[in-house]
């Protein structure tokens, strides 16, 4: 139901029809692998949706015989809104990062979650994830 009136000000997104959405990636134990895309989100016809806060993280299970750079990255059309990288070879090191408020992707924008381990060997836990809320653009 929208709330407003007639020749008002715009409503806000949270009056316009609004539909939460998730998009998460949960990887444990994955193998070294050139750069992948895991999970994408597309902003249907006529909505746009704001992304109320992402987070990854990145765990190394088992030593690599040659270390690599470890990758996980969240990005959109026309943005980048997350990227963690990783060059440790200690089992169970890790790095996370969590963000707030990045930004309104519009219509048709795609927001994709990829990884990448460049190392040779040894396996890395992988997990991601955006909150998104949808809404009538």
């Amino acid at each position: 139901m929208r709330v407003g009136y007639p020749g008002g000000p715009r409503l806000e997104l949270h009056d316009r029809n609004p539909i939460m959405r998730y998009l998460y990636v949960t990887l444990p134990g994955t193998a070294p692998h050139s750069p992948t895309n895991r999970a994408s989100y597309t902003v249907p016809s006529g909505k746009k949706a704001k992304l109320m806060g992402t987070y990854a993280q990145v765990i190394r299970v088992t030593a690599a015989t040659t270390l690599g750079r470890i990758l996980i990255a969240m990005s959109s059309t026309n943005c980048i809104p997350l990227e963690l990288y990783h060059l440790d070879n200690t089992v169970n090191s890790g790095k996370n990062i969590i963000q707030g408020e990045t930004g309104i992707l519009l219509v048709g924008e795609v927001l994709v979650i990829s990884t990448a381990d460049l190392s040779t060997a040894g396996t890395v836990d992988y997990y991601a994830g955006a909150n998104l809320i949808e809404f009538d653009a």
